[in-house]
């Protein structure tokens, strides 16, 4: 059993594929938005309740998750947050990805609503982030798409779109409270000047 005293998150049907499929550095595919609305499809992302839980079933949050959700359950002193990556429906393929967060009370059996991390208030690409818990207190980091991408990216040599987006990346930063599940601030710390 993947059951663990301090609760546990899996992403079923994941494949390994980065958001970037390096042979052509292009996007992968985000096929799994329309899976989600049609039925269809295998991935999800599965959370095992902690010990003395009402139930100790596995609990299904999220059914045809993205492929590099990277999905991670930390706990505060009142509740379970867990935080991944998934598609805006409506997004183009190049701006899609954000980084989105949910929460459960009752040790892992329920869980709230997806929120987005950047408060929604951000139409740019989200990727690779972490976490930092004091307290009640959750402090999430993440990589920021500089802008959104039009359509020129995609067509673009795949050295110098990386070299674009890298040169454009910015480092964003939530504090959310832990009791509420509300975002008190969001914070652009600057632009990453990666030499790609």
């Amino acid at each position: 059993s993947n059951k663990k005293s301090t609760g546990n998150v899996e992403q079923t049907g994941k494949s390994g594929i980065s958001y970037l499929d390096m042979s052509g550095a292009k996007p992968v595919s985000m096929d799994y938005l329309s899976k989600r609305l049609e039925g269809t499809g295998s991935t999800g992302i599965m959370a095992y309740p902690a010990t003395g839980a009402e139930s100790q079933d596995s609990v299904r949050i999220l059914d045809y998750a993205y492929e590099a959700a990277e999905p991670r359950l930390v706990k505060t002193e009142d509740k379970w947050y867990l935080f991944y990556l998934d598609g805006v429906a409506g997004r183009s393929i190049q701006n899609q990805t954000a980084l989105f967060y949910r929460s459960s009370s009752d040790n892992g059996v329920t869980w709230s609503e997806a929120l987005r991390a950047d408060d929604g208030v951000n139409e740019t690409a989200d990727y690779d982030f972490d976490i930092a818990v004091n307290g009640n207190d959750i402090y999430v980091i993440w990589s920021d798409a500089g802008e959104v991408y039009g359509d020129e990216i995609l067509s673009m040599d795949s050295s110098e779109a990386l070299a674009k987006v890298g040169k454009e990346m910015n480092l964003m930063i939530a504090v959310i409270d832990g009791s509420t599940g509300v975002v008190q601030s969001t914070t652009t710390l600057g632009t990453q000047d990666a030499d790609m």
